[in-house]
């Protein structure tokens, strides 16, 4: 196991680098050992330094923009990293970590399509370059290509078969592409690999929720429920099993803790009217599908108008 050094250790390092630079103030790999040691103490703007000073002394040197690249992008600076990714490509085209962190940066911004091109390319020449599939999976699945997304994490699986988040996202395309009974399947194996796996407990209840295994997903969402980090739609639709379950009470208790969690959230609204018109509240119900209608919910007022009037 490579030994990772201490913060001293870095410290010290830093330190010798900066007296051998006084020293010789245009050797190259002095800058880039002290800009990766900076890095590695999270210290981006020196390190950013570092590798520009390097690329000043030597414009061709590939492993300057490379670090600059990857330090932009830490620091938030994504259209910085890939300029500097595209500078390594333009140095070296068949670059394939260039290639695959340009695609990565451009995904960063929204920029699916150009993420695309650049997996594209890379896969060509590379098509063993760790992760390309996953990325190009995940940038197909932003752009609604289930089928795509699925068979590109296929590929994945079949490379690396230990990346256990493939199942999750491979369920979320299939859950996506109406392949409930799959979806349920690849959600079952992520959380064999991370029982405490909340997001896959609550997307396997919605699948089965859509194949009306009621109890099912009722059974996965008590996993969520608890957790100090629940989302207000998550707790909505625990609400929804237990009242679909009879359990009015359970539902109504699940309810308010929605409003309460997120009280602009319609949905919530919603469905605790429409519990509350069932137990024959109809002045709360009243209130409450109004409140849905005005947080945009226009079933909401056709309800009021059939139901109460």
């Amino acid at each position: 196991m490579k030994n990772i050094p201490s913060k001293k250790e870095l410290l010290t390092r830093i330190n010798i680098y900066t007296i051998l630079i006084r020293e010789e103030p245009d050797n190259v790999e002095y800058y880039l050992d002290r800009a990766c040691d900076r890095e590695a103490l999270g210290h981006m703007k020196g390190a950013i330094h570092d590798y520009t000073r390097a690329i000043a002394i030597d414009p061709s040197c590939k492993e300057a923009f490379l670090g600059r690249g990857y330090a932009h992008f830490n620091m938030g600076n994504v259209q910085e990293s890939i300029l500097d990714f595209s500078s390594v490509i333009a140095l070296e085209p068949h670059c394939s970590e260039a290639w695959f962190e340009r695609g990565d940066s451009k995904s960063a911004l929204g920029n699916y399509e150009g993420a695309l091109e650049d997996y594209n390319q890379l896969i060509a020449f590379d098509p063993d370059y760790p992760k390309v599939f996953y990325s190009r999976a995940l940038a197909k699945f932003m752009l609604d290509d289930n089928l795509g997304t699925i068979a590109d994490l296929d590929r994945t699986l079949e490379i690396d078969p230990s990346m256990t988040e493939v199942y999750y996202n491979r369920g979320l395309a299939k859950l996506d592409s109406m392949d409930y009974s799959s979806a349920i399947d690849d959600f079952t194996l992520a959380i064999s690999f991370e029982e405490d796996f909340t997001l896959a407990y609550a997307n396997r209840a919605n699948a089965k929720f859509c194949i009306f295994d009621y109890k099912g997903a009722l059974d996965d969402l008590e996993h969520v429920v608890t957790r100090e980090n629940v989302k207000v739609e998550t707790l909505t639709n625990y609400g929804i099993l237990k009242r679909e379950l009879g359990d009015h009470e359970g539902a109504m208790d699940a309810f308010n803790r929605a409003i309460a969690l997120d009280p602009k959230y319609p949905n919530a609204w919603m469905v605790r009217g429409l519990l509350e018109f069932d137990l024959g509240f109809r002045e709360k119900a009243r209130r409450d599908l109004k409140r849905a209608g005005e947080l945009g919910i226009k079933e909401a007022w056709d309800l009021l108008n059939e139901m109460l009037y």
